[in-house]
């Protein structure tokens, strides 16, 4: 109804002074917090759409709370496509490669760990940017360019 129905507040206030406390049955606000807000905050960082996790994370900053879950899930959705393209450049080196003198078996192994090691590279430094409050834009570019030059070098060795 246009705002906030609190009820059994205690209000106090602060002065140089004292603190004065007040009991209320009833307080209506019309700002207390956005309910738009409110209802962002109940949702999972990795299901909001990049036009609604930027203004989230330079909300969150501006205010001085932890925007690390909302910069991680943004960085991961801004890389995603660069992530992609790497593994598929990844992959031709196993094709055509060297590896491609062999047999179906050991290009296919090698190509699974190649895959395994990209993504526990890619999930491991970006929990640990969040554990140790680390930069989510270097933990979620960094995996795409060290595979990239991996696949670049491997390229290389294509005849």
């Amino acid at each position: 109804e246009g705002g906030w129905r609190l009820e059994g507040v205690v209000r106090s206030r602060l002065s140089l002074e004292a603190v004065s406390s007040r009991r209320l049955k009833r307080l209506r606000l019309t700002e207390l917090v956005d309910p738009a807000l409110l209802a962002l905050a109940g949702e999972r960082p990795h299901s909001l759409p990049v036009a609604e996790l930027l203004p989230q994370v330079r909300r969150l900053e501006r205010s001085g709370l932890d925007a690390g879950p909302y910069a991680a899930a943004l960085w991961a959705k801004l890389t995603a496509p660069w992530s992609t393209a790497v593994m598929v450049l990844l992959a031709v080196p196993f094709v055509l490669g060297p590896l491609g003198r062999t047999g179906v078996g050991p290009r296919l192994v090698a190509g699974v760990l190649a895959g395994m090691a990209y993504y526990l590279l890619s999930r491991g430094l970006a929990h640990a940017a969040l554990a140790y409050q680390l930069s989510p834009a270097l933990a979620h570019v960094l995996p795409p360019l060290l595979f990239l030059g991996l696949g670049l070098a491997l390229l290389r060795r294509v005849p």
